[in-house]
C-alpha cells in the first residue's frame, strides 16, 4: 500500500529517476499509522522502488539503442 502511494515520488537525475524520495515514504507510513514492522515496510518499499526504477532505466536504454 505504501509503495502505491509513493511510487511517483522520484528523485530525478539527468537520465531519469534514480531513487524514491525517502521523506515521502516516511510521511506516508506516518499518515497510515505504520508502527509495527516499520523498518521492514520501509525496506520493502525501497526494494520495490529500485526494482521498478531499474526496469524503467533498462527500457530507456533499449529505446536509445534503437
Amino acid at each position: 500500500m505504501i509503495y502505491g502511494i509513493v511510487q511517483d515520488q522520484f528523485i530525478l537525475g539527468m537520465g531519469g529517476p534514480v531513487a524514491l524520495n525517502q521523506v515521502a515514504i516516511h510521511e506516508a507510513m506516518k499518515m497510515y499509522g505504520i508502527e509495527e514492522f516499520k523498518v521492514e515496510t520501509f525496506e520493502k518499499v525501497i526494494h520495490l522502488g529500485r526494482h521498478f526504477i531499474n526496469k524503467m532505466n533498462e527500457a530507456s536504454a533499449a529505446a536509445r539503442e534503437r
